[in-house]
């Protein structure tokens, strides 16, 4: 199963990831899936880490677009 992610940094961050990227001889993709794979290790969990594993086993709620504006508004 594959998901995309699209992350927006600051120029400060993207110029911090470039270097990085360079130093270790990876590209700015390569660098940037090894510090979320690093910074998501299971010793950390978290609610992201959570929330991958239970799309994974399937244990999500589906809804409509209707019953998703429903609960909105109540």
């Amino acid at each position: 199963m594959n998901h995309r992610i699209q992350i927006i940094v600051d120029d400060k961050l993207n110029k911090s990831i470039k270097a990085g990227a360079k130093k270790l001889g990876l590209s700015v993709s390569s660098y940037a899936r090894l510090a979320l794979m690093n910074g998501l290790s299971e010793k950390k969990g978290g609610l992201l880490v959570q929330g991958l594993r239970d799309i994974e086993t399937n244990q999500v709620e589906s809804l409509n677009y209707d019953e998703f504006t429903k609960q909105i508004d109540e």
